[in-house]
């Protein structure tokens, strides 16, 4: 479904080509992200008119966003945003994880920089496209989430699902996902803080950083050059293994968007 839905609105289709061209035609995991995005949405009834008009009403509200953000410095959700609902808007990612360059490279990240782990933990399910991904070297999965969407117990058999926030563990985890979380935090700190205490000795937690997106659901703004928190890496621990800014293009003002991808271990 998505695949034709892409074939047959303009849009979408020269956003495709231009993805498929600069990642490689052909290349496997625009292929895989296709098939999840497709079996999410035939899985959750959403037809393909109703993904087509859920993905272009999330980037006009992004747009409109921008625009205020470039005059106000305001967030949306600070200032009483809009909500979309969650099958529509978990469609909509999916489909920018095969239209845009910025979320098809979180993933590639994400793909790329995972490790084979005997426990692995993701805080922050969303539609979850990045368990689907890492499925296959996964031995033992926990994720948290405060909502869940309960197809994915039926799509994830073997991942343990857990409704609820995040509150810590002693350490028992290898592997630790904080992937697009962060800047929907009051308090990204004190989850990341809680995190490090569950992850063994010799772990990696994978995380991402937002800066200047204005999403209607994003709170923590991270400043572009990222030294405070950095600074709040060391202080508590953690050694960069890896990081990589992962620009997004003016849409339609330049405000200086980005991602920004982080490996990080203990001292």
């Amino acid at each position: 479904m998505i695949k034709e839905l892409i074939g047959q609105n303009r849009l979408f289709s020269i956003l495709h080509e231009e993805l498929a061209r600069e990642v490689g035609p052909g290349h496997p995991l625009l292929g895989d992200l296709m098939e999840y995005a497709d079996v999410y949405a035939r899985l959750s009834r959403i037809t393909a008119a109703e993904a087509e008009a859920a993905y272009l009403k999330f980037i006009g509200a992004y747009r409109r966003d921008v625009l205020n953000f470039a005059q106000t410095g305001h967030y949306p959700a600070r200032t009483g945003a809009q909500e979309i609902a969650r099958v529509e808007y978990d469609v909509a990612l999916l489909l920018s994880t095969v239209l845009t360059k910025p979320r098809f490279r979180i993933m590639q990240l994400l793909v790329d920089r995972a490790l084979p782990a005997e426990s692995s933990l993701f805080v922050g399910v969303g539609s979850g496209l990045e368990l689907y991904l890492l499925r296959n070297r996964l031995k033992k999965a926990e994720a948290f989430d405060v909502r869940i969407n309960p197809l994915l117990r039926e799509l994830l058999p073997r991942v343990a699902f857990c409704e609820a926030e995040f509150r810590g563990a002693p350490r028992q985890y290898d592997q630790i996902f904080l992937i697009e979380l962060l800047e929907h935090l009051d308090s990204p700190f004190d989850l990341i803080a809680r995190c490090g205490a569950a992850l063994n000795k010799g772990g990696q937690m994978h995380l991402t950083t937002a800066t200047n997106i204005p999403q209607f659901d994003h709170l923590a703004n991270f400043p572009k050059d990222h030294r405070a928190f950095e600074a709040w890496l060391f202080e508590h621990g953690y050694q960069i293994l890896f990081r990589e800014d992962i620009p997004h293009p003016p849409a339609p003002k330049d405000i200086g968007s980005q991602n920004r991808f982080y490996t990080v271990a203990w001292r």
